[in-house]
């Protein structure tokens, strides 16, 4: 009996040791500016566009930073960035930079209204995700987000519209397009 009190002991003491800091990475600093600037977005962007078309594109400054432009039809509609700091030779702190509306606020923050939105709200969290999953070696996945996904009648509207083919919506119009009238854009 004493013999499992002390494994279970020794258990309990070592396992707070193996996990990370959150924001925080097993993996040197230009491992994770690699893992980075090459993850894959196509999840990510299938489960956050609103129906607007969106792209998206990394900019990096070699192991400080990598920025993500998430624009549609030529127009820049967000930027996000990851900031990274090397703790020691093996691990890594990452830091998450959103960009701000002309309000001042974090865009996409979850509570605030867009004509035409470009992603599902709140950001934040999916792209805490984006990097988790690129820097862990498994596939984007929208469930373990854990604020909910607010009701957005715009996104819902366009990203139905999307999805259905019957119509698609611009970022810079404020009509929304009939598939029989013209093609959505690219």
């Amino acid at each position: 009996m004493k013999c499992i009190k002390f494994m279970v002991v020794t258990v309990a003491a070592v396992l707070p040791g193996c996990s990370q800091p959150p924001g925080q990475y097993a993996m040197g600093v230009h491992e994770v500016y690699e893992r980075l600037l090459h993850s894959d977005f196509s999840e990510f962007m299938y489960d956050r566009q609103c129906g607007i078309l969106i792209h998206i594109k990394a900019y990096g400054q070699p192991d400080q930073s990598i920025t993500w432009e998430i624009s549609s039809i030529g127009r820049r509609m967000l930027t996000f960035t990851a900031r990274l700091t090397p703790v020691d030779a093996t691990h890594t702190k990452v830091d998450l930079d959103v960009s701000k509306d002309a309000n001042g606020r974090e865009a996409y923050d979850g509570n605030q209204s867009y004509w035409r939105p470009a992603v599902m709200q709140p950001i934040r969290p999916a792209v805490e995700e984006q990097i988790a999953s690129a820097l862990s070696g498994r596939p984007y996945s929208h469930k373990p987000l854990l604020h909910p996904i607010p009701a957005n009648d715009a996104c819902d509207s366009q990203r139905n519209g999307l999805i259905t083919g019957l119509y698609c919506a611009r970022a810079d119009d404020p009509r929304t397009i009939e598939a029989k009238d013209a093609k959505c854009p690219r």
